[in-house]
């Protein structure tokens, strides 16, 4: 409920960003990709709440971020802030949200394995033994991806290419890193279901 609220806003701020452009195009692309994020988390944001159990302050707190930088709020305001003392471009700010959303992920990601492995492997449902594998891949290569995405924002800062071009290199890098997960996750996710299920290796 919280992040469908959440993504409501996002949309509507997508519009008013739109509204207030200075690079139609450009920013139109970081929108639809703003639309696709948000959606796409939006899909799959409740295989969290049916897997781990939040017990603390502090995971209350780390899960409402981990919604709030899926929904690309923080991209939507800090591209139009004129108080920000980081001079970047809108899809600079845009590597900023996705790098924000790979180290929380992560976190997330290893909070649950660390909750499953309290648990005997045998009580945990198919889909939660394909998410044990899931969610090693992401907790390994989250922060892998966060080092590419801060080496870009780098990189698409220095750089003096036309704000266009950069847009697309935001968008084209993150369809491909979201390419990967599709296609190698569900094999992970198998791979180590068939090894916990020998018992070789404990959750």
């Amino acid at each position: 409920m919280v992040y469908s609220v959440l993504a409501g806003l996002a949309f509507d701020k997508s519009f008013d960003f739109l509204a207030t452009s200075q690079w139609q195009l450009a920013d139109a692309i970081l929108v639809v990709a703003v639309f696709f994020i948000v959606l796409d988390n939006w899909i799959y944001l409740h295989l969290y709440i049916r897997v781990i159990d939040v017990e603390l302050v502090w995971e209350v707190v780390l899960y409402l971020l981990a919604a709030l930088s899926y929904s690309c709020i923080p991209f939507l305001y800090l591209a139009r802030s004129t108080s920000s003392a980081i001079p970047l471009d809108a899809p600079g700010w845009l590597l900023v949200n996705l790098f924000l959303i790979c180290i929380i992920d992560t976190i997330t990601k290893c909070t649950t394995l660390l909750k499953m492995r309290r648990r005997d492997f045998s009580t945990l449902t198919p889909a939660e033994k394909r998410l044990t594998g899931a969610y090693a891949f992401y907790a390994f290569t989250g922060p892998i991806y966060a080092l590419l995405i801060g080496g870009a924002v780098i990189g698409l800062h220095l750089a003096s290419w036309g704000i266009i071009k950069k847009s697309l290199i935001v968008v084209a890098g993150w369809l491909l890193i979201r390419l990967i997960d599709r296609l190698v996750v569900p094999l992970v996710a198998d791979a180590v279901t068939k090894i916990l299920g020998r018992g070789t290796v404990k959750v």
